[in-house]
């Protein structure tokens, strides 16, 4: 998953998982940890898919409902399987060894769960490593991703190569140890260090060759090509301030600070005032410009209040609205809407 891409669609497998957790070990009711996390409760029903933005508003809702119990938030990482992530999984599952799922885990980054971004590494004595890098990921929500993902990556490791491969020398994890870790331990074939400098997965000379338990030319093939058409469709879109302008236009006059919408990306407010100043644009500048294109749409219907319409977008009063709709759109309100009485006009004379 990638927090500049958060308008593609993603398996609800996560999301079935989180809702089983959350009833079997919580007894949260899901229809209501959905209203309280801002999500539709019928996600379930479309095409077994949700929108990353979604799969990121239920992690963040599943960590509010188990601030108490990070422990939860392991076990819920070792209740997902290869299968959960659909295309993905099925590459990974059918490769010829682990090598072949390593060695280009990086470009798959978006059609994961995860927004801890792991790289692959080798080494001249044949152990190798998976580092995951956690840049702009913030506060508890930094913890619930590295508990998850510590569980997650021990699950996808036994269904790939099966639980008695002895593959994995050592586990170092950048967070502390999660609640009641004692009685998890047991669950890892190795220890398990907290508190290190980086999250890294060391694995034992020789494991990249291992084979898969599903080993299939002809699947894996398939399979590679239909992530490949994923991942051209997630480039297509992939820019923040894009993505922005989408959580603006959708939003129903809500337009959020940059605190706000810094944690709808999961990231640090200064990670994504820096990436949209990389794309050229400014936080500001977007949310005045949705602000503009929504007092066209409005200023467009006839009989609108240019009063109750200044208020619908936050603005102090008409005069507010009216300086920035200038500024922004380089025409006056009045001759705004002369313009489009024009075009009405010109619209009607047509169809008559």
């Amino acid at each position: 998953m990638k927090a500049d891409a958060l308008s593609v669609s993603l398996p609800n497998y996560s999301a079935r998982i989180m809702r089983d957790v959350l009833h079997r070990r919580a007894g949260i009711d899901w229809q209501v940890f959905c209203r309280q996390s801002g999500v539709g409760p019928g996600i379930f029903d479309c095409r077994n898919l949700v929108t990353a933005e979604t799969e990121l508003q239920l992690q963040h809702g599943f960590l509010a409902a188990t601030a108490n119990a990070s422990n939860l938030w392991v076990e819920l990482g070792l209740s997902y399987r290869a299968a959960s992530y659909g295309s993905f999984g099925m590459t990974m599952m059918t490769a010829n060894n682990l090598g072949d799922i390593f060695a280009d885990c990086s470009q798959y980054q978006a059609l994961t769960y995860s927004l801890i971004r792991y790289r692959f590494v080798s080494h001249e004595d044949g152990s190798s490593c998976l580092i995951g890098e956690d840049e702009g990921i913030g506060g508890a929500f930094r913890h619930f991703t590295q508990y998850r993902d510590l569980g997650l990556l021990r699950k996808l490791l036994q269904d790939l190569v099966g639980d008695g491969a002895d593959i994995v020398e050592s586990i170092s994890i950048a967070a502390p140890p999660p609640d009641s870790w004692q009685d998890l331990a047991e669950l890892f074939p190795c220890p398990v260090d907290f508190d290190a400098p980086v999250t890294r997965w060391r694995f034992r000379p020789g494991a990249m060759g291992v084979s898969t338990v599903m080993s299939d030319q002809n699947l894996f093939a398939a399979s590679s090509e239909e992530c490949a058409r994923l991942l051209a469709d997630i480039g297509a879109a992939a820019t923040v301030s894009g993505q922005l302008e989408r959580m603006l236009d959708t939003s129903d006059n809500w337009f959020p600070s940059l605190a706000e919408a810094a944690r709808r990306f999961s990231m640090s407010e200064r990670t994504l005032h820096r990436r949209l100043r990389d794309e050229g644009r400014s936080f500001l500048e977007l949310v005045n410009e949705a602000k503009i294109r929504r007092a066209k749409a409005r200023l467009s219907k006839c009989c609108v209040s240019l009063a109750d319409v200044a208020m619908e977008l936050g603005f102090s009063d008409a005069s507010g609205l009216s300086r920035a709709f200038k500024r922004q759109a380089g025409m006056s309100i009045s001759e705004f809407r002369h313009l489009q009485q024009r075009k009405q006009a010109g619209s009607y004379r047509t169809d008559h």
